[in-house]
């Protein structure tokens, strides 16, 4: 399996030709992002002699993962730009693959009453650039939005990395990608649940407890990261945590029959087979081809004394594939 690498983020440029002079100076201001490796960027300008230009524009339209439309009366009166480049650029946005496209709005123009109506534009409040009082402030606000997108996607590449060295057992790169995609995306729930599962394989367990924490606490209607908890919770030996976790996923989502069987294991190393049996019950009442469910169903029973019970309750995981 192959790590996918951080390759940073490639910009598209749609505009009118009137419109060149803001273009140059956009660029001029994006150059922050460009030294620092986080962006590249291509417009038409970049099309040599005897290359087939209209080809050139569409393949790296299609390619861009970022997509400015450099909003003007001549950007609009384009039918290039405007019946060309910009529906393209919305299918791609409005596609499974989603292409972020952003409006910067460069001179007075009625877009509100166009198709891009519904994206987020720069400047702050679809202001136009030529009426801000200071155009470096302006083009510093358009690249602040812009700078944003770019850090979401960047967090993206790295958690995808992180995600390649996870399955491939490389745990400490793993982390290393993890912590760069939460500096640039730190309110990201997901990542802070993936971190801390990496965490529990390097056995960093308080660590994991802190992931899991703030992946809650940026989402807390997720069921799944209640469980995540309780088993870095089971991992410590800390077994009536881990009850008190798996019961804080069941009154999110009841209908979890996970939340459920795991909260069974943890009440069986309590001791407290009567609660586990009555949980495991339950799950498999949602659910019953959970083998592993049956499988702690069985050690409930045996530590009730019922062993005919018990044999019934492992039969049932052997005859769903599950080994004893």
């Amino acid at each position: 399996m192959a790590v996918s690498p951080v390759r940073g983020v490639t910009i598209f440029y749609c505009y009118a030709p009137e419109d060149e002079k803001h273009l140059r100076e956009l660029e001029k201001h994006m150059g922050a992002l460009k030294r620092l490796g986080k962006v590249t960027t291509w417009h038409d300008r970049h099309i040599m002699p005897g290359m087939d230009w209209e080809a050139e524009i569409e393949a790296h339209l299609n390619a861009a993962d970022i997509i400015l439309l450099l909003i003007s009366p001549d950007f609009v009166q384009s039918d290039y730009c405007y019946n060309v480049e910009m529906r393209r650029a919305l299918d791609r946005h409005h596609s499974p693959d989603k292409t972020e496209v952003i409006p910067i709005i460069l001179r007075p123009v009625n877009w509100l009453d166009l198709p891009i109506k519904t994206l987020q534009a720069w400047p702050t409040r679809g202001k136009p650039i030529t009426l801000w009082d200071n155009r470096d402030v302006a083009y510093q606000n358009v690249v602040k939005g812009v700078g944003q997108v770019v850090s979401s996607l960047l967090a993206v590449q790295w958690k995808n990395e992180a995600r390649s060295y996870y399955m491939l057992g490389a745990h400490e790169n793993a982390l290393h990608a993890y912590d760069e995609a939460l500096r640039l995306n730190p309110k990201n729930a997901d990542i802070h649940r993936d971190r801390g599962h990496v965490l529990l394989k390097l056995g960093r367990f308080h660590e994991a407890l802190g992931a899991y924490s703030a992946a809650i606490e940026l989402k807390p209607g997720d069921a799944l990261f209640y469980i995540h908890k309780g088993h870095a919770f089971r991992q410590m030996k800390r077994h009536s945590e881990a009850v008190v976790a798996y019961d804080q996923a069941l009154r999110v989502d009841r209908s979890n029959p996970y939340a459920s069987i795991h909260k069974g294991y943890a009440l069986l190393d309590l001791e407290r087979p009567a609660e586990a049996l009555a949980s495991f019950e339950q799950a498999l009442q949602l659910n019953p081809n959970i083998g592993f469910g049956y499988i702690g169903q069985g050690r409930a029973f045996e530590m009730l004394g019922q062993t005919g019970q018990a044999e019934m309750a492992y039969q049932k995981a052997r005859d769903l594939g599950q080994p004893i």
